[in-house]
């Protein structure tokens, strides 16, 4: 177990994701991850993405999930890779109970939400949906498309101060996510940049504060 957290602590959170050990699967309340995660203050993304709504946009999640790097550990790169999903997914058996109970337990820990919401998926609704009871700060990105609304229930939620939900162009993602991680999450991307590669804390960069 120690060296199983050494490597995470060391390596990519997605090689040690699927290297976790055999039950018992995490718990809304607690996950091996979780608690970490939590003892060591590290700063960790949740990213949303549709996987079973459709994989049309795979490619596009793979290059946000790299940008989100520059902030902190990415807890679901899988959703960028089905390479990973799938070895993941067999290392939980294809049990959806205990995919649930893992991916809540990565949320729950996580120290904010970026939500590609272009394609619909029932999924990244009920986990934008459960960051909320969290009272985590999301960012959700949606690519207007002529044919298709943004549900309401995504845009309305907007409040420009925890939740927030942004029209964008590939080209303008690095703009928007400096903003959300400066303004919102309160963050300094090069001082996590910095403190990530040096093997440190990315989290010391956060204000003072743990989110």
């Amino acid at each position: 177990m120690f060296q199983r957290l050494i490597y995470y602590f060391q390596n990519d959170y997605s090689k040690y994701q699927l290297s976790r050990l055999p039950g018992p699967y995490p718990s809304e309340e607690q996950s091996l991850t979780a608690d970490f995660d939590l003892k060591y203050n590290m700063f960790t993304i949740y990213f949303c993405g549709s996987i079973r709504g459709g994989r049309q946009d795979a490619d596009l999640y793979q290059r946000i999930i790299k940008k989100l790097k520059k902030y902190g550990k990415v807890l679901t790169e899988f959703v960028g890779s089905d390479e990973l999903m799938g070895e993941l997914d067999a290392t939980l058996d294809n049990d959806e109970v205990k995919i649930h109970n893992n991916d809540i337990g990565w949320l729950s820990t996580s120290s904010a939400v970026v939500a590609e919401v272009t394609q619909p998926s029932l999924g990244v609704g009920y986990e934008l949906g459960r960051a909320v009871a969290m009272d985590k700060k999301v960012l959700c990105l949606y690519r207007p498309q002529p044919d298709k609304l943004l549900s309401a229930m995504i845009r309305g939620a907007n409040n420009d101060k925890n939740f927030l939900c942004r029209d964008y162009e590939e080209s303008e993602l690095d703009t928007l996510l400096e903003n959300f991680f400066q303004t919102i999450v309160g963050i300094n991307p090069e001082a996590a940049q910095d403190e990530a590669s040096n093997g440190a804390n990315p989290s010391e960069a956060v204000g003072g504060e743990t989110l």
